[in-house]
Parts: C-alpha cells; sequence; structure tokens
C-alpha cells in the first residue's frame, strides 16, 4: 500500500516526511498506537483521532469495500453526489528512459535483465519520491512520472527537473552489469492535461493521463544524450534562474508541425534563495510599501545602536516579503555592514541546518569543481575572518556540511547532542564576532519551511540578538505559528494586499510602454485582488495572450473583440492548486462552490454535493481554516466568499467539462428552490448556471429577464449584452418550430431596437424593430412591433432643415417640446409606452441631431417658430404639447401666440425668470453662480456636468446622468453655449393668464435646479390648471420615475385628471 497516498486522501499529508523517515510501512501501519503517533510527531489530538480510525477501517474491511491497485480502501460515495474522479490539471511530466534496454536484454540473461530494471526501477522510484512526484506507469525501462497530481506544489517544475538530475546521477551510481556502465535520458514538459481516469483492467490498471504534454515529454526524451535532462520552453518559462540550461534551439518534434523550443538542463545554478532564482530578474521599484519600509529602517538604526532588533514579515504568498526584504538591502547598501541571507527549501524542511548549510557554501565560495580539501581550506578561512573558535571548529562544521573526513582531518568525537550544542556554540559565536566589526543585517527567508534544528538554533539567535548591532528579518507565511513572539525586541509586521491605485502602477509597470485598455485594467485587478505576484503575472500573461489586434506599433493595445475572462497564469497554476490539494476532503465541496461563484451560500452547496449535514460543516470549516474561503452571517443561514477570485477559478480549472455541466444544472435549480429572491432581483446568475448546465431554452428565459431588469435601471451596456445572448440562444438551430422561442427572440428584438434608440442610433433600432416584425405571429404582433418604429420627416424654415419622428398611430398626437440639449434618445423609455396608444413626435431641434446647425443667439421665439412649422409639416394641430424644463416655456410662448395648435399642455418643471412673488430664487443660488462662471470662461465641459448633477440628483440616477452628459458631449459647442445664452423669451410670468387650454403642471418635489415653487406659482395663475408633484423625484421627473409619468399624462389625454390610474393620486 502506498503510505505516501493513503495520508493524502486523509487530508494529513504533512505527516508523509515523519512515517517515511521512521520507516512505516503497511505492516508497520497497522499496529500504530496513539502514543507511537505522538513519537511521530502528531501532536493534534484531532489528527490522532483521525488516523486511528483509518488504520481500524484497514485492520477490518467492511462488505462491499473493494481495493485499489494501492491496497486503499475505496468507500462507496452516493450516487447523488459522485463526482468524476478525473480532473483537468496543469501537469509537469517526465518520461525517463534506460539507455541501450534493448541491446542489454539481447545479450543478457532474462534474469539479470531483470535485477537491472529492478535496481533501475527503485532507483527513479527513490529520486521521484525525494521530490514528491507520482509514478504512474513503469513500462519496462521507460518510466512516466507526474508532478502536479494527485498532489499539487507551488514549485513544480523544479521539482520535476531536480528528480529528473537525481535520476541521471543515482542511474550512473549504479553498478556495472555485463561491462557496461547504466544510463538514463529524461524529457520534461509543462502543460494542460486531462488525469485521473482508470485505464485497463486488474494488474495492468492505471490512472491515465491525457493531453499534448505527455506525448511532448516523450519526445523530449528521445532527443536527449544518455545522461541528460532536456525540457519543453513550457517548463523553462517557471524555473528562473534556478539551474544552468543550454539553449537546443528549435527541434522537430514527431507529431507536431512547427519545430519546438528545447533546452538541456547542465545542473543547479548558484541563486540564494526562491526570490532570487524566480523574480529577481523583474524587479522594478517598491510599490505601495513605503511605510513597511520605513518601520524596517526605524529598527535598523536601533540595532546599529546595540539594541538588537528582529522583524517578522508575515504575509500570503506573492505578497511581497521578498520584495521589502531587497528594498532594505538596497537602501543600506552604502553602509558599513555585514549582510548574512538564510534561505529555507520546501525540499528540505526535514534537513537538519539545511539553512545554515547553504550560506556557509556560498560565504566560503564552494564551486562546484572544489575538492573536499580545497572546501576545508575555504572554511577555515571563513572562520578566520570571524575570531577564534577552538582547534575543531572547522572539523564540526566540515562534517555538518557532509565533507569526507580523515586522516589529520578527523572527525571530532563526541556525542550528536555534545556536538549540537558546540556547533551552536561556533555558529552564534561566529556571528556576534562579525557584528563587533560592524552592524549586521541577518534575512532568514521563507521561515515556514524552517527544520527543527534551525528552528532551535534560531531561536537562540534571537535570544542573543537584543544586546547585538543586528538586525533579523525573517518572512514566513501565516498559515503556521509565528515564532519568537514572547521577546520584546521582536516586531511583527504583517503585509496586506496593495491598493488600487498602488496595483494600478504595478499594473503599467509590468506592462512597459504599452498601454492596457481600461476594461483590461479592471479585469486584472478584480481578478487580482491586491496581490503583487499575481498583478505581475497576469498583466505579463494578459499581454502575452491572442487577444490583440496586430498594429504597427507597440504602445497602444487594442482588443480585437470582446474581452474573455483572464487564464490563470501557468507561473500561479501550482502554487493556487496546491492550496486547494492540502485540502483533500474538503476539495470537491470547494469545486462546488466555485461553480456557485465567487461567493455562495451553504444551502445551496448542500442541495448541489448531497452531503450529510455534519460532513459538509466539516468540509466548509477546513477551507475558512485554511484561508481559502470566509463565512459571514449567522447560523443557519451562512454565506461564504473565496478569499481570492484566482483561487476560486483554479478550483473550478480542476473540473472536467461534463462535471461542470452538470454542476451548473443542478445549482441553478437550487437557487431557483432555496433563493427566488436571487432568480427575480439577479436573474443573470440563474441564467449562467442554466447555460454553462446546458439547458439553453431555461437560460434564454432568465436571460430576457436580466435585459428587461437591466434595461429598466437605465444599465443599457448590460442590457445590451444580456439581450444579445439571449438572442444568440433564442436563434440556435433547434429541430421543432419552438413558438416560445420565437416569442423570445421577438421580445428581444423589440428591446434592443429600444435600446438602439437610447444610444441615437435610430437605423439600428428601426432594423431591430423590422425584424420583430417578420416574426409576428398575429396582426397584434406585427402592430405592436410597427407602432414601434421611428419615421424620420422634416420641415422647412428660413432656409433650414428641421427633422422630427412620428411614433406609433392614433389619436391625438402628443408633442414633446424639449431644450435643444435633449434629442430624442431622451424619450425613449417614455416612447416605448405611449407609441402604442398615441401618435407621438418628437423633435432634433435646430443645431442637434439630423436638423441643419443653429446660429446663435438662437432665442426661445426662434425655436417656437421651428416647432409651429413642424407642427404644420406633420398637419398635428391641435396637439397635446409636452414641455420639458424650458421647452414649457418655449411651449408656453406657443400657447399664447398661437392657440389654434394647441389643445392641451403638460409642463415638466418650468424655470422662471429672476425670482418668485415671495422673494425666493427660481434657480438653485449655488447653480447660478457656478453656471455664471463657467459660462463666462467658456468651461464647456463644466456647464455640461454641473448642469446634469443638478437636473439629475437623485440618488438613484447616476446612469441617467452619465447617458445625458455623453449625448450634450456630442452636440457641438456652440449649441450647447446657446442653451446658456440670455434669453428674455424665457420670461412667462405675464403670458400665464392668457393660457385658456387645459394644463396639468408638474415638478419633482426633490428638484434641485428649479424650486417646486415656481410650478406652485404658474399653477395658481393658469385658469383651471392642475399641479401633480412627483414625491422623491428631481427636476426630470418623467426620466426617473417613467412609469408614474406616463400613467399621469395618460389619464390627462384620456380625462382630463391628473391622477395615477393604480397607485393613487400624488396631486398636490
Amino acid at each position: 500500500m502506498d503510505i505516501a497516498d493513503w495520508l493524502r486522501r486523509l487530508g494529513l499529508d504533512q505527516y508523509e516526511s515523519a512515517f517515511r523517515d521512521n520507516d512505516v510501512d503497511t505492516e508497520t501501519l497497522l499496529s500504530l498506537t496513539a502514543e507511537d503517533l505522538r513519537e511521530l510527531g502528531v501532536t493534534s489530538l484531532g489528527h490522532r483521532k483521525r488516523l486511528l480510525s483509518a488504520i481500524a477501517a484497514l485492520s477490518q474491511p467492511r462488505d462491499g469495500e473493494v481495493e485499489d491497485d494501492r491496497g486503499l480502501p475505496v468507500p462507496e460515495v452516493s450516487s447523488s453526489r459522485k463526482m468524476e474522479r478525473a480532473e483537468r490539471r496543469h501537469l509537469t511530466v517526465m518520461f525517463a528512459d534506460l539507455v541501450g534496454s534493448t541491446a542489454l536484454s539481447v545479450r543478457l540473461d532474462p534474469e539479470d535483465m531483470r535485477e537491472i530494471l529492478a535496481a533501475y526501477h527503485q532507483a527513479v522510484a527513490a529520486a521521484v519520491a525525494r521530490f514528491e512526484g507520482y509514478i504512474a506507469k513503469l513500462m519496462g525501462d521507460g518510466v512516466l512520472v507526474y508532478f502536479g497530481w494527485p498532489q499539487a506544489h507551488e514549485d513544480e517544475a523544479e521539482r520535476a527537473v531536480r528528480a529528473g538530475l537525481a535520476i541521471v546521477e543515482a542511474v550512473e551510481r549504479l553498478d556495472k552489469r555485463a561491462g557496461v556502465a547504466l544510463s538514463t535520458r529524461v524529457g520534461i514538459a509543462t502543460g494542460p492535461v486531462v488525469v485521473g481516469d482508470l485505464i485497463g483492467e486488474g494488474a495492468a490498471q492505471e490512472e491515465g493521463v491525457v493531453g499534448a504534454t505527455p506525448n511532448l515529454a516523450a519526445r523530449l526524451e528521445q532527443l536527449a544524450e544518455p545522461g541528460a535532462v532536456v525540457i519543453s520552453e513550457s517548463t523553462r518559462r517557471l524555473l528562473g534562474s534556478w539551474f544552468t540550461l543550454t539553449d537546443l534551439g528549435p527541434q522537430p518534434i514527431r507529431g507536431i508541425e512547427a519545430p519546438l523550443p528545447a533546452f538541456r538542463v547542465l545542473g543547479e545554478a548558484a541563486a540564494e534563495g526562491r526570490f532570487e532564482a524566480l523574480r529577481r530578474a523583474d524587479v522594478g521599484p517598491l510599490i505601495g510599501r513605503e511605510h513597511e519600509l520605513a518601520l524596517l529602517l526605524d529598527r535598523w538604526e536601533m540595532a546599529k545602536s546595540g539594541e538588537g532588533q528582529v522583524v517578522l514579515l508575515s504575509g500570503e504568498a506573492g505578497i511581497g516579503k521578498s520584495r521589502i526584504v531587497l528594498a532594505l538591502r538596497e537602501r543600506l547598501r552604502n553602509e558599513p555592514r555585514f549582510r548574512i541571507g538564510y534561505y529555507c527549501s520546501p525540499h528540505h524542511s526535514n534537513s537538519a541546518l539545511w539553512p545554515v548549510v547553504t550560506q556557509l557554501q556560498r560565504a566560503a565560495g564552494y564551486l562546484r569543481e572544489d575538492v573536499p580539501s580545497s572546501k576545508l581550506e575555504k572554511l577555515e578561512r571563513l572562520l578566520g575572518t570571524a575570531g577564534e573558535f577552538g582547534e575543531h571548529a572547522a572539523l564540526l562544521l566540515a562534517e555538518l556540511m557532509g565533507l569526507p573526513l580523515s586522516g589529520r582531518y578527523a572527525a571530532p568525537g563526541g556525542t550528536p547532542q555534545e556536538k549540537k550544542a558546540r556547533l551552536f556554540g561556533i555558529l552564534l559565536a561566529q556571528m556576534e564576532g562579525l557584528s563587533r566589526q560592524r552592524p549586521m543585517l541577518v534575512v532568514l527567508e521563507d521561515a515556514h519551511w524552517l527544520d527543527p534544528t534551525s528552528a532551535e538554533l534560531f531561536e537562540r539567535m534571537v535570544d542573543r540578538i537584543r544586546v547585538l548591532p543586528i538586525l533579523l528579518v525573517t518572512t514566513l507565511r501565516p498559515d503556521v505559528p509565528t515564532p519568537w513572539t514572547n521577546f520584546p525586541h521582536v516586531t511583527l509586521l504583517s503585509l496586506n494586499r496593495l491598493g488600487r491605485p498602488a496595483s494600478r502602477t504595478l499594473i503599467q509597470m509590468a506592462a512597459g510602454e504599452r498601454s492596457l485598455p481600461p476594461i483590461v485594467i479592471e479585469a486584472i485587478l478584480s481578478r487580482t485582488e491586491g496581490v503583487p505576484l499575481f498583478v505581475e503575472e497576469l498583466t505579463k500573461a494578459v499581454i502575452e495572450s491572442a487577444i490583440w489586434k496586430t498594429t504597427a506599433g507597440d504602445s497602444d493595445l487594442e482588443l480585437a473583440g470582446p474581452l474573455p475572462p483572464p487564464a490563470i497564469p501557468a507561473t500561479l497554476q501550482d502554487s493556487l492548486i496546491a492550496r486547494l490539494d492540502r485540502l483533500a476532503p474538503a476539495r470537491e465541496v470547494a469545486q462546488i462552490a466555485a461553480c456557485i461563484g465567487r461567493e455562495f451560500d451553504e444551502d445551496v452547496v448542500r442541495a448541489v454535493a448531497g452531503y450529510p449535514e455534519a460532513q459538509l460543516v466539516a468540509a466548509l470549516g477546513q477551507l475558512c481554516q485554511a484561508g481559502l474561503i470566509q463565512r459571514r452571517g449567522t447560523p443557519p443561514h451562512h454565506a461564504y466568499s473565496f478569499k481570492h477570485a484566482l483561487v476560486c477559478d483554479a478550483a473550478y480549472a480542476t473540473l472536467l467539462k461534463s462535471s461542470r455541466q452538470q454542476l451548473h444544472a443542478r445549482v441553478a435549480q437550487a437557487i431557483e428552490r432555496l433563493r427566488p429572491e436571487i432568480a427575480v432581483g439577479q436573474p443573470e446568475i440563474v441564467a449562467h448556471h442554466f447555460v454553462e448546465g446546458g439547458l439553453p431554452e431555461q437560460g434564454a428565459i432568465y436571460l430576457m429577464a436580466a435585459g428587461r431588469l437591466a434595461k429598466a435601471r437605465h444599465a443599457v451596456k448590460e442590457a445590451v449584452s444580456q439581450l444579445e445572448a439571449c438572442l444568440q440562444l433564442a436563434t440556435r438551430p433547434r429541430g421543432d418550430a419552438a413558438p416560445p422561442a420565437r416569442r423570445i427572440e421577438r421580445d428581444c428584438l423589440l428591446m434592443l431596437g429600444d435600446l438602439a434608440g437610447v444610444d441615437d442610433d435610430l437605423d439600428g433600432a428601426n432594423a431591430y424593430y423590422e425584424r420583430a416584425m417578420a416574426l409576428g405571429e398575429t396582426d397584434a404582433d406585427r402592430d405592436r412591433a410597427r407602432k414601434c418604429i421611428h419615421r424620420a420627416k422634416y420641415a422647412v424654415r428660413d432656409g433650414a432643415r428641421l427633422v422630427f419622428y412620428e411614433h406609433g398611430s392614433g389619436e391625438p398626437t402628443v408633442v414633446f417640446i424639449n431644450p435643444i440639449v435633449y434629442g430624442l434618445a431622451t424619450f425613449e423609455p417614455i416612447l416605448e409606452q405611449l407609441c402604442q396608444e398615441f401618435r407621438v413626435i418628437t423633435v432634433d431641434c435646430r443645431g442637434a441631431g439630423r436638423s441643419d446647425p443653429l446660429v446663435r443667439p438662437y432665442s426661445t421665439l426662434q425655436h417656437m417658430e421651428d416647432l409651429r412649422a413642424i407642427i404644420h409639416a406633420a398637419a398635428a394641430a391641435p396637439i397635446i404639447g409636452v414641455g420639458i424644463s424650458r421647452g414649457s416655456n418655449l411651449l408656453i410662448q406657443l400657447t399664447h401666440r398661437h392657440p389654434e395648435l394647441v389643445g392641451k399642455i403638460v409642463t415638466v418643471g418650468t424655470p422662471m425668470i429672476g425670482t418668485l412673488p415671495n422673494g425666493h430664487p427660481v434657480f438653485n443660488p449655488d447653480y447660478t453662480a457656478l453656471r455664471q462662471d463657467a459660462y463666462a470662461r467658456g468651461a464647456v465641459e463644466e456647464l455640461v456636468r454641473l448642469q446634469t448633477r443638478y437636473v439629475y440628483s437623485e440618488p438613484d440616477t447616476d446612469e441617467l446622468r452619465r447617458m445625458a452628459s455623453e449625448r450634450m458631449f456630442r452636440l457641438p459647442i456652440e449649441t450647447i453655449l446657446s442653451f446658456y445664452d440670455p434669453d428674455p423669451g424665457m420670461d412667462i410670468a405675464p403670458l400665464l393668464e392668457s393660457i385658456a387650454v387645459p394644463t396639468l403642471v408638474t415638478h419633482g418635489r426633490e428638484d434641485r435646479l428649479v424650486t417646486c415653487d415656481a410650478s406652485v406659482f404658474i399653477a395658481s395663475r393658469i385658469v383651471g390648471a392642475q399641479l401633480y408633484l412627483f414625491d422623491g423625484r428631481g427636476h426630470n421627473p418623467m426620466f426617473s420615475a417613467t412609469d408614474e409619468f406616463c400613467d399621469v399624462l395618460r389619464n390627462f389625454i384620456r380625462t382630463g385628471r391628473a391622477e395615477r390610474t393604480f397607485r393613487g393620486s400624488a396631486a398636490a
């Protein structure tokens, strides 16, 4: 039985090395007791209980259990939640082959050949196990190895290459057989695969891998010379400067059209640590960590005075701990000081004093080709720089470093405990001796991988430092206990994620001279959430992806189409998956949650997973404890969210497409049943799950609802996106006539036409309406679409072409009279309702839309004459005039001068000149002052933003404000300035008592531009006028309360009464 795999399945793989180092095999495992487990280092009571229960299950197999090829009991899984074993993975695959095995098999007796292969397999297996790879298949002289499955680590490419070099060395050390020295070839490639399917039966059963990556690894192995390791470009890019490589150039690969780059690994390079190997070459200026660096510099000043300091830099992977240490080193570069660097390794967390050994090797200046005697001499010189340590000091250190000792260099005597005590004394004395000469900066990187003996040494070092001119800076991750906090001279500095401004700067630095579109920058920010490594790597991956147009210059990047969700960079794949694999029992819950989304509810997960309550709670608790998700809310309605978007993406990416589809369908159904408020308020979420779940008909229904909801909220872009997606689903080829789909398609087209009108695209709007009309199944369907069409016509006055639009049909004719800065698009939401009942006319004022330009000054009276010409050209008299804002002043002028043209009038937010009889100003004094100043300076952009800010002042009108600003900015500057020119025709107070047609005066009670008292005054001066005030609305209630406005207008036209039909009257 594979003990390591058994521990992984229990989620207790942290004890794998302890079991291996203590020679725990299957037989020993079955006899382990609680005391034995404690001696193995299993200090957690819960972990001991779990192990003892699992051991008991091994000892007494239950009925119905089956053993797989490694002897592990496989529990039954309920069919309601059983998921496919195979997964999508980003894998590093190794293929190793024994050179000349065919010739050997011919020359040797089969039994001798069997011994050679056994020795070869043992050598390979030992090297692979050392770096925690997985031997997937033994094929005689060939070995297939996975790095990254079933357990991922954050450095799989590095592990694979180290294992490859170790295999080459181990095979070469095997005894010669038949007079021939054995050697092997190794090929390594990295890329996406599907792994985990059980292939074959019985003894031939194996866990297969599908994809180009294993084939490439096999082809690279064939390219390699005996004793060589050859890697792919994809693997090389993950290695940084850990290894010395030779570029073999493009190589022809059987089965692949174009030659591919290949590289031979010569050996390990002399990088100090992980940051030095993987990140140092790409380092730019320090961003967003000025306060943290200032604290380190402050502690350095304290240390120089003899008051030693320790700073623990704690933070998640990629947060920038090593980058801050580098910045500190750069700031101290010109100061007299010693620097000692200790670098821990995930491959040596159980190798005693590994960071000390490697530091001594670097400090002594060891070279690969040095003989042992030369190394010992260098070690003695190194010790001499720090003082006298006794005659056996160099020998103790040499023994620690594995140098062979004999003759006059005999190994010193003493028990292991005595040797360790003397060794600690030498190392601490060396540090103290150097610090007496000048201040010292000591760096301990990645202390979460510190071996136990080194941990003991550094605790003594921390205690000794307090009275020495030494600053010790230690980096570590927060998922391990924080050491040394009981010492008063230790400072814990936890690093938080960067803010958006700093992250934006990092994106620009990673992009170099190229400029990214805002939508791409926003996508990177939302996925990386302030983790510097993620920001840099995702930016580079996006720049290198095939989403850009090919342009002559490099400065500005332009998307070739819609922005797809950014893929997880290869440099982050292993790290993210490793976080999930460490939680094997809870990983399936994380995958289900990832299908739901970044945020998810416990009851939805429970419905999809089908787990018993206790098991689900335990799994979610484990994910919380590991820092992958966070919980909020109170029982029993807990809600959760992934702490990082990329972790969610990584969990989702491991699922096969078929598994994703099944889960999405179940998620959609669970939300419908358990969270109806989401189905109603956020139908796009349910639509997403139905579409991804392979149920497009249900998805189209929810997309339609999402589009309608977004349209009602004036979220035009979102509405268009949802409706276009719905239209694609509704128009897909299908086997039947599908009347529901035709109805959905028709309704989509009508709404898309409305939205095109909002965007001033009248031709596009009419094209949608005509397509909807062609889909009509009844006369009523076709008539509905026909009435939506914008019919452009024009009148001529003084040689100028004045364009107007007819919509719908019926009597009477409603004419919307708007100021020159309002266009047809402004009225689109109102037209949707009224054009089915009335003939409606909207106007492109002179200087706007398709009408001819204006010449300043363009007065209200000139505008009135233009309107009179349009009414005659349309043969519309007598009209129902609806005046908006200053359009009301124009309407009153028209009614006063040409009463035969007007049947009824409705005013909305009418401004007046000067002050009211009570002395109160009509316009907001703040607005007036700002407007006069901006107008005097000709500051057009200021005028536009000021106008829209006061017109759309309600809390829920941000989108209306944005759309109005965009429309005004599209107008000619002369048209905009004309709107603000002084105009005596605005003074309507003397005309009010002459108005003799039925009048409805309306205003928003919360108007911040024009006081509603102005409309109260107007209504009091027009005989028989009615007043309607919109509660909670501002200057343009017809746009912010469209339904209410249309209801009131419709009633006034039909009955002459100002009231709402269904919701009661708000009339004053």
